[in-house]
């Protein structure tokens, strides 16, 4: 396996301590570095190449020009993992669209952080299904009463972050004990309240509103 070098890029002792336990056993990582600095996060990342940086939604916002930090790190082909804070709705948008690969809630679990990590490895992108239901709701637009069948329900969240993570209906009933019948049901109703052929097409469909 590849091994990439990540830098914890973040100003907050006790966040950055539950970042360095999270990676403590993680498969993927050289070596982990820690800093506030932007100055030095460019250095390091110049220095050690093949990098995940790993910050957050805040730290990018009050530390930096958001459309510098998009080009430097598109520039150098660093890959970012961004924490944000799922009540801060306007980031989730801003940071989505300036081309962050990865980003997870502040109150997602290690397995969804670690997750994240390997489809950055891999060279997807990956926005946790905490925040997926989230952004779609934002920004995707209804064409027919959009006050109508625009939430999501509990168990509609749950299969369709299931199925951005690349679980087959198949798959998902064994998972939850469901029929694939009934999981084939529970797909063609998140389909349609959000108006969109597959799971891919949502956030197409989002980011094409936006523009609109």
């Amino acid at each position: 396996m590849n091994k990439v070098k990540g830098i914890v890029v973040e100003n907050c002792y006790c966040l950055i301590q539950g970042i360095l336990d999270w990676l403590d056993k993680n498969e993927h990582f050289s070596s982990i570095t820690v800093t506030s600095d932007w100055d030095e996060v460019k250095k390091l990342s110049n220095e050690t190449g093949n990098t995940i940086l790993i910050t957050t939604g805040k730290w990018i916002t009050h530390s930096i020009d958001i459309q510098l930090f998009k080009e430097y790190c598109s520039e150098n082909q660093v890959r970012v993992l961004c924490f944000i804070d799922k009540s801060t709705t306007h980031n989730i948008v801003e940071l989505y669209h300036s081309g962050i690969q990865c980003l997870i809630a502040m109150d997602d679990s290690q397995e969804e952080f670690s997750w994240g990590i390997k489809e950055l490895v891999n060279g997807r992108r990956h926005v946790s299904s905490e925040l997926l239901s989230t952004f779609l709701e934002l920004r995707v637009t209804l064409k027919n009463n959009p006050s109508h069948h625009n939430t999501l329900t509990k168990r509609e969240e749950e299969i369709l972050g299931l199925i951005s993570k690349g679980y087959t209906n198949k798959e998902i009933s064994v998972k939850l004990f469901l029929s694939k019948r009934t999981v084939d049901g529970y797909r063609e109703s998140i389909l349609n309240k959000f108006g969109a052929r597959n799971t891919a097409q949502l956030i197409a469909i989002s980011a094409e509103n936006h523009n609109s």
